[in-house]
């Protein structure tokens, strides 16, 4: 089988109500080690590494290498090229930089632009909340933040002490609970969550979300 691409990042507005730009994607951090885990597990060894990490059509795309002298990750890849996962994830650390303009507003988008973020990580990913959502790694801790909590929500898109701002973000996170598109999840512990749900790039033409040959 030939290379198998997977979709780690797109632009899309996410479950939260807020996107990130893949031009303000910082890729140097996750270059210089391109590890791949198993949903986000970063206690565990990697499964594998990414290559040939790019931009294409204002998506992050990676070529999976799955370490096959690993039994957990050639299962694991059997698995993707069988069809049975098809899905991956990336993990940032939080935003740094975040913008309110209206031109970069899309349809549903209800929280600022994420204009400046670095990835940390991307996983291979059994199953997902979306796919668009991701995860951030607190960078002191290293633990996955629960965008569930609105608390972490709110701080994550408004780093200023502007009470005024925060208030108003705080609404906005009911109204996207109320439009349903936030959906509170039951304890969570640090791998599970919501994650990215990119899928590999199509070997169906049909479906574009499939693996590429």
């Amino acid at each position: 089988m030939g290379k198998l691409t997977f979709v780690l990042h797109d632009e899309s507005v996410n479950t939260y109500g807020f996107r990130m730009l893949t031009s303000g994607a910082n890729l140097e951090e996750f270059k210089k080690n391109p590890v791949m885990l198993l949903n986000h597990d970063d206690y565990s060894l990697p499964i594998g590494r990414w290559e040939n990490i790019r931009v294409e059509g204002g998506k992050i795309l990676a070529d999976a290498v799955f370490d096959e002298g690993d039994a957990r990750a050639a299962e694991v890849k059997r698995k993707v090229e069988n069809d049975f996962i098809r899905m991956a994830s990336i993990g940032a650390w939080p935003p740094e930089e975040k913008s309110d303009a209206y031109d970069l507003m899309l349809p549903g988008q209800m929280l600022p632009t994420v204009t400046r973020w670095t990835v940390r990580e991307g996983s291979v990913v059994t199953i997902g909340a979306n796919h668009n959502a991701l995860v951030f790694y607190d960078r002191e801790s290293k633990q996955i933040i629960d965008l569930n909590d609105k608390g972490n929500l709110i701080r994550l898109i408004d780093h200023s002490n502007n009470t005024k701002k925060t208030i108003k973000n705080e609404r906005t996170y009911r109204s996207i609970e109320a439009a349903g598109l936030c959906k509170r999840g039951g304890n969570r512990n640090r791998h599970s969550g919501n994650h990215c749900q990119c899928r590999p790039l199509g070997k169906r033409k049909q479906d574009a979300g499939r693996r590429s040959g």
